[in-house]
């Protein structure tokens, strides 16, 4: 069995897909190195296709024939070798397939020119090569590799590598031009070297990640025969530039959502610097929550805003795990997060400029501005603490001061009182001395009756009057 034979995979955009995609129904093609047949069974069972194949191993191409009009097999069918142009001579194909073949030939500009001799006026040729610029190999020659593999990017069969130039040049110098320009996309880490940027420093990284189509897996061309007419009206739609490393995610949750996850996600691929993007929101989903992820590494945003697109009006940020300083926020982590406000609107506008990323300056700066907060927080701290002192201190002066006057207010009274109490004590001086005064007036008055008295009896009138008191008394009694 082939190493090359597994199934197809319509489901998921590879570049057999992006291939059968190009098919028109009924066409007629020749599919050259079709393996056991995945793609010529597909084309000729949905896409009602008239398929001729050249395969060299005998026995997929023998799988693969059951589905094909003409089979070039075995060592006829060597493409190099164009026994094949006998074979199928006076043919002439709608579309002629070179899925993944180019790049084992020694010299597949010359078969690329003799196919041209078998498309018809409209003709198209389809084809597909591994991109050897791809960032993953580049990192591992930063590390002194160049690691072969069974399948993949470095396929131990591979003797021909192309990048997107040289396979632009090629095509141009065959005489043909590029119509469509399409291509697979693969990161380092999820490629068969699962190698990661973390492998090398951060200024590698930036000029790694800055170039053009290095998350670029395989280039899928339609291309067609040049001629003056169509060279001067003709221009080829260039590959999307997915291959930029930098992308901003989106994701969101719904009511039966308990975390985020890449199913509910929108992504969208960047240089870095000022950009504005236009996201579309699923409108057959009630979203709950909304995520956005400027980058995938340590950065500094500017003027980061979202708003509804038709109304114009902002969604705000309620939360980020970044530092913000004034129109700025500075990400150390490399997964930098905005946790946006609800929204009814399916259409969102983002813009912002990334003015530092993969940097260690970010870090530097994130550092700076932690231990900026951490300063200021003391000096809040310290304000705060001085301005409670103050205000204890004023509370004590007023307490003070209003001990004082209460104090003031005792003695006062205490003055008052001590006066009164002087003038009582002089009162009852004055008193004390008028009794006395009293007292010796009615002594001596005392004294002047008792002198008076005793001179009254005795003297010789009282003594002759005592018989007539007594006999007075006694009558008085009867």
């Amino acid at each position: 069995m082939s190493r090359y034979d597994f199934e197809l995979d319509m489901e998921h955009e590879n570049s057999l897909s992006i291939i059968i995609h190009m098919i028109k129904e009924n066409s007629i093609v020749l599919e050259v190195g079709p393996a056991n047949g995945r793609m010529t069974k597909y084309l000729c069972e949905k896409l009602n296709c008239r398929v001729d194949i050249i395969e060299m191993d005998l026995e997929s191409g023998q799988e693969a024939a059951q589905y094909s009009r003409n089979a070039v097999l075995g060592q006829d069918g060597d493409v190099q070798k164009f026994i094949w142009c006998d074979k199928l001579k006076g043919c002439r194909y709608d579309y002629i397939i070179f899925a993944d073949v180019l790049e084992h030939l020694n010299n597949p500009k010359e078969v690329l020119c003799k196919a041209k001799e078998f498309l018809n006026e409209s003709g198209r040729v389809l084809l597909s090569v591994p991109n050897i610029a791809h960032n993953a190999i580049l990192l591992n020659l930063m590390n002194n590799q160049f690691p072969y593999k069974k399948i993949g990017l470095l396929d131990d069969t591979h003797i021909h590598f192309f990048a997107y130039h040289d396979l632009k040049k090629m095509i141009k110098e065959c005489g043909y031009y590029c119509i469509e320009e399409k291509a697979t996309y693969c990161r380092p880490e999820e490629t068969e070297f699962a190698i990661s940027y973390e492998k090398i420093d951060q200024d590698g990284i930036k000029l790694i990640c800055n170039k053009e189509y290095g998350n670029v897996y395989q280039f899928v061309f339609q291309i067609g025969k040049e001629t003056g007419q169509i060279k001067e009206s003709m221009e080829s739609k260039a590959c999307e530039d997915r291959s930029l490393y930098y992308t901003l995610s989106c994701y969101y949750k719904t009511k039966e959502d308990n975390e985020y996850s890449e199913k509910n996600s929108i992504k969208k691929y960047y240089r870095p610097g000022k950009n504005t993007f236009i996201l579309e929101l699923p409108n057959d989903k009630d979203i709950t929550e909304l995520r956005i992820d400027p980058m995938e590494c340590n950065c500094v945003i500017e003027n980061f805003q979202v708003s509804e697109y038709k109304s114009q009006r902002v969604v705000n940020v309620l939360l980020s795990n970044g530092i913000k300083q004034n129109n700025k926020y500075i990400f150390k982590t490399k997964d930098p997060m905005f946790f946006m406000d609800k929204t009814q609107t399916k259409q969102l506008w983002i813009e912002f400029e990334t003015i530092l990323y993969q940097n260690e300056a970010v870090d530097m700066l994130y550092e700076e501005q932690i231990n900026e907060q951490k300063i200021n927080e003391e000096r809040k701290a310290l304000y705060h603490q001085n301005e409670k002192l103050e205000n204890e201190i004023s509370e004590r002066v007023e307490k003070e001061k209003s001990l004082e006057h209460e104090i003031n207010e005792k003695n006062e009274k205490e003055k008052e009182l001590e006066t009164l109490l002087l003038e009582k004590e002089k009162e009852f001086e004055t008193l004390l001395f008028a009794k006395d005064e009293m007292l010796m007036q009615q002594k001596k008055l005392i004294e002047q009756t008792r002198e008076q008295l005793d001179m009254v009896m005795n003297s010789t009138s009282w003594k002759m009057t005592q018989p007539f008191r007594f006999l007075a008394e006694k009558c008085r009694r009867t």
